[in-house]
């Protein structure tokens, strides 16, 4: 496996996911119970087709571990011990019995079982791979459980008449998940065993966007298809303090998209959604009148550069354009404006650019509107359009 990537110019060490980690401790488990011995250093093929070495060790409970690296990403998982027990099982469940024990089954094998333990969490809300009251054992990590497995059972000519139960645990995993976005999603008491590649990339945005389309399939879920996007808190302040109350105090899903304004318009598509409305902050939302969908600042932040432009083709006098050019924030840029007169026109350019970035990105497939703040003067504005989309889900939110 390659162990290092390029990120903003850095070489950054790449790590191994939960799954990967238990895969090995179930590989491990499984050659001392069938076999009577194990390698302290355990291979196991990713779902990309790369092979990883993990060290793997015995617990004095007799559980076999091997320790989270997440590499140089900053993951709260990392330094967890993954844990996975084997044993052999006299009477194996029924199939219905599996969800009331919380047990999942090798779809591709009747040998293999597999549940969770102490610091795996359970899931309690509609959305997630899992049903409710199952643990937050992911698809693909099961598959790779299953497989490292499987392979020592088949090289030990062990038949299909046997069954075995795999059990993972993580020791300190109930307090590591309240540092994850696990308690949002409603998964109680552990974390999650995860991994879709097996690997963690360093300083990893695909977990952010994850989390984003799970909330949007939890919603779903529940009957919702109007939703309200907001960058952070200060969006879904604005939400609580301004937008419901216009629309009668109804209760809508929030989304909290952070920088992945593009990337929640993606998934917004792909769900097809019937509504949406963002909220936010003019810090965020001015880079969207660039096109820039991912509103980190180090992707992009050119937030000057914008203003000034706008402020030009609403006739601002050059003199003024360099004063903007050297104001820190867009709050003192707004103050600007608003001092010269020349407020109103420069958002209401911003927000005609912003409409039409977020028409290109959705197409006539998902109707939108956007509502733009700032933490000085409240509500600047918002998109054409937004009006129909407030009736929407005024509508959506049952309320007439």
């Amino acid at each position: 496996m390659e162990l290092y990537r390029y990120r903003n110019q850095k070489k950054m060490r790449r790590g191994l996911s939960t799954g990967t980690c238990a895969a090995a401790a179930a590989k491990a488990a499984m050659e001392e119970l069938v076999r009577d011995q194990f390698e302290t250093k355990v291979s196991v093929r990713l779902p990309g087709g790369e092979q990883a070495s993990l060290d793997v060790a015995k617990a004095p409970d007799g559980s076999f571990f091997t320790i989270k690296d997440g590499g140089d990403d900053p993951d709260a998982t990392s330094g967890l011990e993954i844990h996975v027990r084997a044993a052999r099982m006299d009477f194996p469940p029924l199939e219905e019995d599996l969800n009331r024990l919380h047990m999942f089954h090798d779809p591709e094998d009747p040998r293999l079982y597999l549940t969770g333990g102490p610091g795996v969490g359970m899931v309690t809300r509609k959305g997630l791979e899992q049903d409710i009251g199952m643990y937050a054992i992911n698809q693909v990590p099961r598959r790779m459980i299953f497989s490292s497995a499987k392979e020592v059972l088949d090289a030990a000519e062990i038949g299909n008449a046997d069954r075995f139960l795999l059990t993972v645990s993580v020791p300190g995993g109930e307090a590591a998940a309240l540092k994850t976005f696990n308690p949002k999603l409603g998964i109680i008491n552990g974390i999650s065993i995860l991994g879709t590649s097996g690997v963690v990339e360093p300083m990893s945005e695909q977990s952010i966007v994850d989390t984003i389309e799970v909330e949007i399939r939890q919603q779903l879920a529940n009957g919702s298809r109007s939703m309200i996007f907001v960058p952070g808190n200060m969006g879904a302040r604005y939400v609580e303090h301004d937008v419901l109350p216009r629309l009668g105090g109804l209760r809508l899903p929030i989304i909290q998209i952070s920088n992945y304004v593009g990337d929640a318009l993606d998934l917004a598509v792909s769900y097809e959604l019937e509504n949406v409305l963002l909220v936010g902050n003019i810090g965020k939302f001015i880079k969207l009148a660039a096109g820039i969908m991912n509103t980190h600042s180090h992707t992009a932040d050119a937030r000057w550069e914008i203003m000034v432009s706008h402020a030009a083709l609403q006739g601002v006098e050059t003199p003024r354009l360099k004063e903007l050019r050297q104001c820190i924030t867009t709050e003192e840029m707004l103050t600007k404006l608003l001092e010269w007169g020349s407020l109103e026109p420069v958002v209401r350019s911003l927000l005609s650019e912003i409409d039409r970035h977020l028409s290109a990105r959705l197409g006539d497939r998902v109707p939108f509107g956007l509502k733009m703040y700032s933490e000085r003067y409240g509500l600047l504005g918002e998109t054409p359009g937004t009006g129909k989309i407030l009736k929407a889900l005024k509508h959506a939110g049952g309320t007439e």
